[in-house]
C-alpha cells in the first residue's frame, strides 16, 4: 500500500513508496546536509521544528531522509539554518 499526502507543509510518502533509489538517495543526503547545517547552528531538531512551524516529528523525518520537504519549507529551513540552497543536494524531487 502506498501512502501520500501532504502535512505541514511536507510531502508525505510512506518508506514503501520511495523504492527510485535515486528519490531514497537524495532524501537521505538532504537530510544529513540539513542536520549538518543544525548541529553546526547549535540547534535542537525541536528549535529549529518551532522556527519553521512544522511539528518536530516531521522536521525529524525530514533528517531521516524519510520525509521530503516542500520548496516554501525548505526556504524556511535555509533561512533558520543559515544555509545557501545551492549548496544543498539535488533537489529535483521537491514540490511546492
Amino acid at each position: 500500500m502506498e501512502r501520500r499526502g501532504t502535512r505541514d507543509g511536507v510531502r508525505c510518502t510512506s518508506q514503501r513508496s520511495l523504492p527510485p533509489m535515486s528519490q531514497r538517495q537524495r532524501a537521505l543526503a538532504l537530510g544529513a546536509a540539513l542536520r549538518a547545517a543544525r548541529e553546526k547552528t547549535g540547534l535542537s531538531q525541536e528549535e529549529v521544528a518551532t522556527r519553521v512551524e512544522l511539528h518536530p516529528m516531521t522536521y525529524g523525518g525530514i533528517e531521516r531522509g524519510r520525509l521530503l520537504p516542500s520548496v516554501s519549507t525548505l526556504t524556511r529551513l535555509c533561512v533558520v539554518l543559515k544555509v545557501d540552497p545551492d549548496d544543498l543536494p539535488d533537489l529535483q524531487d521537491l514540490q511546492d
